[in-house]
């Protein structure tokens, strides 16, 4: 019998002389990157990964591991390509369902966690049980992306035929981007200098003497599978302690970081902060769902603790933004088609704000009813006029989204919405009072578009008929 390392050596001598014979036929499509990834296998696989699987199953694995490699360079490499990125390969061996796959990722804003890809399997597959130890993962040095692989165990006398595996592939790669996209919701309130400066000023209104409370504005602003951040406003007359000295006596595992620290003045000197804190998600301890409310009341405690007594500036407004979407929720849920993949998301994105508070009941619903419908859709492009002034535009193409937000901008009773889900953005009108909506589907119905080849055209069009509102 060999030992386990002589196995290793003949199995990797043999990877070694198939690479060797591909680069001989293919040398411009091979190169190094397929040896590369042997030792990416190696380095991210423990002794018994090799010697418990088939030459067989190595050489398709290293072999699909450098298609989904080449696909998303080709991706990430894409002029203006902002969209997420997610390549699969699904392929069976023996009794066992491999997973393959290869993920987009912001490196200065995302971490990755496995969890969520294995809940999102377990749902299509849900009595298939992962291998231990089958399970690998590398992060690439040169481009912006992750590969991850694992096994599961089909059950006795299951066996996947080639189309099964086909359809698995499709249904995983979509309820991952859907699942990533939830997990990465829009910012509530996003961060800008030009938005913070407001703020800070805003809050600068409320401070008329020495002794005033620090006022404080606390914005939600997204999160990743590791932590929550809040981005936090602050203007406070001048302190005998630098705000710096303050922010040392944080807890070590929460983060800081400091967009904005500047001076006011009118009668008296004032402190003008913008900062964010990432509070990880393992602190919490709120089970599974994590209730954005008493995350903000915990950042509420701790800064009452590092600066005293303050004013909340937007306590009020927080909570009644949570309480109204669960009541949409409570009414909605059930009702509407895929209401919980997309409908907290084009809530919180419906600016100005006040939108958001003002919403009735019977306005919401159409307006979740309408995006259901038109999410549905499989057209890469199209709009849709529906009944209560609300206008929605479905498109790949981010950029001609862009510029018709901003003549939005300027309109006065006028709500709106940029949503993305997955690869496709959605640009929602909410025109309650009906001046503009109509103006718009005359001009998008005029140019009868169908593809985003003529999008800029149509986004022309669309700005002379906001122009002209």
């Amino acid at each position: 019998m060999p030992s386990s390392m002589t196995l290793l050596t003949e199995k990797q001598c043999a990877l070694d002389a198939t690479i060797a014979r591909a680069e001989k036929v293919y040398p411009n499509l091979f190169r190094e990157q397929l040896r590369h990834g042997l030792f990416q296998l190696l380095a991210n696989t423990e002794p018994h990964f090799f010697e418990s699987r088939s030459l067989e199953h190595l050489r398709k694995l290293l072999f699909v591991q450098f298609s989904l490699q080449k696909q998303m360079i080709r991706a990430l490499s894409e002029p203006e390509s902002q969209k997420k990125e997610v390549c699969i390969r699904v392929f069976s061996v023996s009794s066992r369902l491999c997973i393959a796959l290869a993920l987009s990722l912001d490196q200065q804003i995302e971490l990755f966690g496995n969890r969520f890809i294995q809940e999102t399997t377990r749902t299509l597959v849900p009595h298939w049980q992962e291998i231990p130890g089958s399970s690998l993962f590398w992060q690439s040095t040169k481009h912006s992306f992750l590969f991850y692989y694992v096994e599961l165990q089909q059950p006795e006398k299951h066996v996947l035929s080639r189309s099964r595996l086909k359809e698995l592939q499709t249904d995983l790669q979509k309820k991952i981007l859907d699942k990533i996209h939830c997990c990465s919701s829009p910012v509530f309130w996003p961060y800008n200098y030009e938005e913070s400066y407001r703020q800070l000023l805003l809050l600068h209104k409320e401070v008329h003497s020495n002794s005033d409370l620090p006022q404080i504005s606390i914005h939600f602003r997204g999160h990743n599978s590791q932590d929550l951040e809040f981005l936090i406003y602050m203007v406070r007359p001048a302190a005998e302690q630098p705000f710096e000295k303050t922010i040392d006596k944080l807890p070590t595992w929460i983060r800081f970081i400091s967009h904005i620290s500047s001076s006011l003045k009118n009668s008296f000197f004032s402190e003008a902060i913008a900062f964010s804190l990432h509070i990880p998600i393992s602190c919490l301890n709120f089970g599974l769902i994590t209730n954005l409310l008493l995350v903000r009341k915990y950042v509420t405690t701790l800064l009452e603790t590092l600066l005293g007594p303050f004013r909340d500036f937007n306590g009020g407004l927080f909570t009644q933004q949570e309480e109204i979407f669960a009541l949409f929720k409570k009414n909605f849920g059930s009702k509407i088609p895929n209401f919980c993949s997309f409908a907290e998301v084009l809530f919180y994105s419906l600016k100005p704000i006040e939108a958001q508070l003002t919403l009735q009941k019977q306005q919401a619903e159409s307006l979740f009813q309408a995006f259901s419908q038109i999410m549905q859709k499989k057209a890469s492009f199209c709009f849709q006029h529906y009944p209560k002034e609300i206008l929605i535009i479905k498109t790949r193409n981010l950029l001609f989204i862009d510029p018709i937000i901003q003549k939005i901008k300027n309109l006065k009773n006028i709500a709106y919405a940029s949503v993305q889900l997955s690869d496709m953005h959605y640009l929602v009108f909410l025109d309650p009072c009906g001046l503009h909506a109509a103006e718009l589907e005359k001009h998008l119905s005029r140019q009868n578009i169908r593809s985003t080849q003529r999008s800029s055209l149509l986004a022309e069009n669309i700005n002379l008929a906001l122009s002209r509102a």
